[in-house]
């Protein structure tokens, strides 16, 4: 009895032993996923906006920042009475083509800087804090919305708000 108990506890030493670093490989792969799904599941979206696309763009060293595009038909003063309860106070842009207004969402670790003007979501969040900051920009379909959208795309219609969510991620590519 001694002996059989001896052989199975010196066949499963070996195989936890290749099995630890399998499973700890597999959650450092599966862990980006799984947070990106957490925070893309802590947004709320207006109800009517319709899902446009998700853009990603390469950032320094190993982040990307990725951006997700939403549209909706409301006028932008309605959409801001909306997410004025998940975000930061909004503040004003004025851009040369356009203006728009931008906000980080509630809970964010967000950039401190009283100096620094808040532009652009790299204004309030930073790059080297993955998942944990989220901007808000709205822009009103009425003026021009060419900071943020590229004119090859199929055009916007004439009257609603361009949602805008980014935030960071690791570059797992």
């Amino acid at each position: 009895m001694l002996k059989r108990g001896l052989r199975i506890s010196l066949l499963l030493i070996p195989l936890a032993l290749c099995a630890a670093p399998l499973i700890t490989c597999g959650f450092v792969v599966i862990d980006p996923f799984v947070r990106e799904s957490q925070l893309k599941q802590s947004l709320q979206i207006i109800a009517g906006a319709q899902h446009l696309f998700e853009e990603t763009t390469q950032c320094s060293g190993s982040f990307q920042q990725r951006s997700l595009f939403y549209w909706s038909p409301q006028p932008l003063a309605e959409v801001q009475r909306f997410y004025q309860d998940f975000a930061t106070p909004f503040a004003t842009v004025d851009g040369t083509d356009s203006s728009w207004l931008i906000a980080a969402w509630r809970n964010s670790i967000t950039i401190d800087d009283p100096i620094r003007p808040i532009a652009l979501p790299s204004d309030i969040c930073d790059y080297h804090q993955p998942y944990r900051c989220i901007s808000l920009i709205l822009l009103d379909a009425n003026g021009s919305v060419r900071p943020f959208w590229n004119e090859e795309r199929e055009a916007l219609p004439e009257s609603g708000t361009l949602i805008i969510f980014t935030y960071y991620v690791p570059d797992i590519g």
